[in-house]
């Protein structure tokens, strides 16, 4: 027997939110067999967040008892089962914060589901019960989300109990090695006759790209200027390109659209993203696994037995999880490696698409090099040439060594070192309240904290030799990856180069202290691969900042007499409207919205550069659109995934409220005829990329962010489909009419389509 629950809540601390409601239902392996549910008076009013997920307003709690009237009951319905929930630490939490003790087990099913079902886009419950069929009429409520919780816990016991019988007898012999929560309740499921379990999953759906024809009849190297997004470009060009020839694409579009590609088409990542057959091997020889490691561990027997490419991005991992990605993928003998192996066997007879990290790292020989979008590929080199280190990362290799006297004191000093480079940035940041840094430069390096660190590195490197008496043929990688982050320490406060170099310490979402370094310029790395091909084209989106690309060639390194090609024409079916009286306040934009949005209905999606503006807007227009039955779908409620599903059920009576990067990866843009834009898109300043570019220009916001924002805003613009509908875009920012720099915007996107510079009365 078993027990389902689900709490909803007035925030997310425990320590200080309220719950205000209980639901739960007791169950076995056959269904439910006990139902509780009940409101609960938090005795403050409900944040305005907490009305719009859960649909649960003040008036009705009121005359709902307090928790303290509850606390018996629910102890006494849960006593000792098993608790099972959709991120059930969280729930779990709420109640020991509210006094009662629980000492059972806990069964996570959003930790369940992705290590039995590995692969999909989202593991939030309302997903999960749309693809596996599951009852889940009342999304954020409490004794629904547990029915749905329950149902799951069900399918998912049931999945296992027919993967292959061999693969169960593996997975049982493993949890003697671990204390994970779920490992008796695994032991005891028998093995069933094997099959697969059947649901749908997205399939990228191609289209004829209207220009390619024109794309191949360019000649030679060259800059060519298309419209988003890529997918059916990529696919055109794919099946016309020469055998020998190459087509790079950003990493997260290879992910996402190479299963879907034809199977005679080459599809090749860098090395470091397959697994390691031999190193999963080694992993599964451990003594003990950690809870975060048997976790991973089951996710990657599970997959391997499914997966075709030993593509590691076919998995999801969470936090912890991903330290272990280390440990198991190719890190050398990489040709003898059968998932990669099977790659490059393709690519001797095949066009090739391949992501930007392998063009970067491997640079091969191409007959034609086509790069997909400049700026990511920019980017990509720019991280490629990056460092990246943190105390976690450290003590994550020494473990994997194995533990012993010299693995100890390595971790016992790094702990130390960490500890010291904290010091540093407590004392030396720049206390910026967005993103604090310690950049390191010769005044800090001739510090006297700084000159302790280097001879605690030095001695730190010193010591680590001895590692060599406990080297082995299973252990050489992780030696490796200790040598290598030993170099980080040693290259960012032993010998920087801070003339080519951006270089400093910063705290990242958990507090943990990171030193990190990155290139000022890329043109010299981009140089390097574009001369190992016979010719090369990139083709981006936005090349032309209305110079013939200067701005672009100039950012890349590239040769002023390279020729711009643009395969697209001004646009017929858009209307963009520039508002010159949207003041910087959120009053006059909101009262516009107010009237704006009822008369469009649905079918619009409103773009807001940060999160926190999402929020203030979704809040604040909530109430008002679903009362006049229109649907606010915002991206504050989840992840992508989610926020598509939600939006496809009623298009034409929802309003989306997205920000600029789950815009790009909505892929449903073809639902959407209006599209607002709150403010120009500057890129936020804390990005390493625009951090460390930002050096090369002696006007950094003229010269590079103003060009970006341009490109960032026609984009937004262009992911509209050309269609014969017609579309409409608003941009709600009068700084585009006001400032000087907002009219040099204004005067690159009337190449877009129709421009009219209007009050937002006009409009409403």
């Amino acid at each position: 027997m078993f027990i389902s629950l689900d709490l909803e809540t007035t925030g997310f601390d425990a320590n200080n939110d309220k719950i205000i409601e209980f639901g739960a239902v007791k169950f076995d392996l056959s269904g439910e067999t006990e139902r509780l549910q009940f409101l609960i008076n938090p005795g403050i009013t409900l944040p305005d967040i907490i009305t719009h997920i859960t649909g649960i307003k003040d008036g009705d709690l009121t005359d709902a008892p307090q928790f303290s009237e509850k606390a018996e009951e629910i102890a006494a319905f849960i006593g000792d089962l098993p608790i099972v929930g959709h991120n059930i630490q969280f729930d779990t939490g709420f109640l020991r914060a509210n006094g009662i003790e629980l000492s059972n087990s806990e069964y996570d099913t959003c930790q369940l589901a992705s290590i039995m079902l590995p692969g999909l886009p989202s593991y939030s419950l309302e997903i999960l019960s749309s693809l596996l069929k599951l009852e889940h009429e009342e999304k954020h409520r409490a004794v629904d989300d547990s029915i749905a919780a329950m149902e799951l816990f069900i399918k998912l016991a049931d999945h296992f109990s027919h993967l292959p019988t061999e693969l169960i007898t593996k997975i049982k012999d493993l949890c003697k090695k671990t204390d994970w929560e779920l490992k008796n309740f695994l032991s005891a499921i028998e093995p069933k006759d094997p099959k697969t379990l059947e649901f749908e999953t997205e399939k990228t759906e191609f289209k004829p790209y209207p220009q390619l024809e024109k794309i191949l009849e360019v000649k030679g190297s060259a800059l060519i200027e298309i419209r988003p997004p890529y997918q059916d470009l990529i696919k055109g060009l794919s099946e016309k390109i020469d055998k020998d020839s190459y087509i790079s694409v950003p990493n997260q579009i290879f992910k996402q659209i190479s299963d879907s590609l034809p199977k005679n088409i080459a599809k090749i990542d860098a090395p470091s993203n397959y697994l390691s057959t031999k190193r999963l091997e080694n992993l599964e020889k451990r003594n003990h696994f950690e809870k975060y490691e048997f976790t991973t561990l089951l996710k990657l027997l599970i997959w391997k037995e499914q997966t075709e490419t030993g593509h590691l991005s076919e998995i999801t991992f969470f936090n912890e999880e991903r330290t272990l990605i280390s440990a198991i993928n190719i890190q050398a003998n990489e040709n003898e490696e059968h998932f990669f192996k099977k790659a490059l066997e393709k690519d001797e007879t095949s066009p090739a698409i391949c992501s930007h990290q392998y063009t970067i790292e491997k640079n091969p020989t191409a007959k034609e090099l086509l790069i997909i979008n400049s700026e990511k590929f920019a980017q990509s080199i720019a991280f490629d040439n990056s460092q990246y280190l943190k105390l976690d990362i450290l003590i994550s290799q020494l473990k994997s060594l194995g533990e012993n006297e010299t693995t100890e004191a390595l971790s016992a000093a790094s702990t130390i070192i960490f500890g010291v480079i904290g010091m540093l940035f407590e004392k030396y940041n720049d206390r910026n309240e967005y993103t604090a840094r310690c950049e390191i430069k010769p005044d800090t390096l001739a510090s006297s904290t700084c000159k302790d660190l280097a001879s605690s590195i030095v001695k730190l490197i010193e010591s680590s030799k001895a590692l060599v008496e406990i080297k082995t043929e299973d252990n050489e990688v992780d030696l490796q990856n200790w040598k290598s982050s030993l170099k980080i320490l040693q290259d960012i406060f032993l010998k920087p180069d801070l003339e080519n170099n951006f270089v400093w310490i910063e705290k990242d979402f958990s507090e943990n202290i990171v030193i990190r370094s990155y290139p000022y310029s890329t043109s010299e790395s981009l140089q390097k691969i574009t001369n190992n091909a016979e010719t090369f084209k990139i083709i981006s989106e936005n090349l032309d900042f209305d110079d013939e690309a200067a701005f672009t060639k100039n950012l890349l390194g590239l040769d002023n007499s390279i020729p711009l090609i643009k395969t697209v024409e001004k646009r017929e079916d858009l209307e963009i409207y520039i508002t010159q009286n949207s003041s910087a306040e959120r009053d006059s934009v909101e009262k516009f919205l107010e009237s704006y949005l009822p008369d469009r209905k649905g079918r619009t999606a409103i773009i807001f550069n940060s999160k926190q503006q999402l929020s203030q807007f979704t809040l604040k227009l909530s109430k008002h659109l679903k009362d006049l039955n229109i649907k606010p779908v915002s991206q504050m409620t989840g992840s992508l995934g989610k926020l598509r599903e939600q939006y496809k059920q009623d298009p034409d009576n929802s309003i989306l409220f997205i920000t600029p990067n789950f815009w790009e990866n909505f892929k449903d843009h073809d639902l959407i005829d209006t599209i607002l834009i709150h403010k120009i898109p500057f890129d936020p300043p804390s990005l390493p990329y625009i951090t460390a570019t930002s050096k090369n220009y002696r006007n950094a916001f003229i010269e590079f962010q103003i060009p970006r924002a341009t490109f960032t805003l026609k984009k937004l613009i262009n992911y509209l489909p050309n269609t014969a509908k017609q579309k409409e875009v608003v941009l709600l920012d009068s700084r585009l009419v006001e400032k000087d720099y907002g009219q040099v915007i204004t005067e690159n996107i009337k190449n877009l389509a129709t421009t009219k510079i209007v009050n937002l009365s006009t409009l409403a």
